[in-house]
């Protein structure tokens, strides 16, 4: 896997640029890379559903009723989530339902 200084030569050379040889050293390029690398990299992490980043996990039984709801041919299904849940969520069911 790339490091982030490698992600950021990569970007560097696309540009023009001159390389770095980490993102802490007293050059301008590592300066800027520094800077905006982690808001990049998340922007891209945020901009699609990439499987490497999708956590997948069983949920506990909720004590308390969840909230159902129908609307638009869609079921909605509000309760609890895990701490760890820190963006969008869909939750998959293996239900099957033929067709009527």
């Amino acid at each position: 896997m790339a490091s982030n200084v490698d992600i950021a030569n990569n970007a560097l050379s696309i540009l023009g640029g001159s390389t770095i040889s980490s993102l802490t050293e007293d050059s301008k390029n590592a300066r800027v890379c520094s800077q905006r690398f982690e808001n990049v990299r998340n922007r891209i992490f945020r901009a699609h559903p990439w499987n490497c980043l999708i956590k997948r996990v069983q949920l506990a039984q909720n004590t308390t009723a969840p909230v159902i709801e129908f609307t638009d041919n869609v079921f909605y299904f509000i309760g609890a989530t895990p701490a760890s849940i820190n963006g969008p969520v869909s939750i998959i069911f293996n239900v099957f339902r033929p067709y009527s």
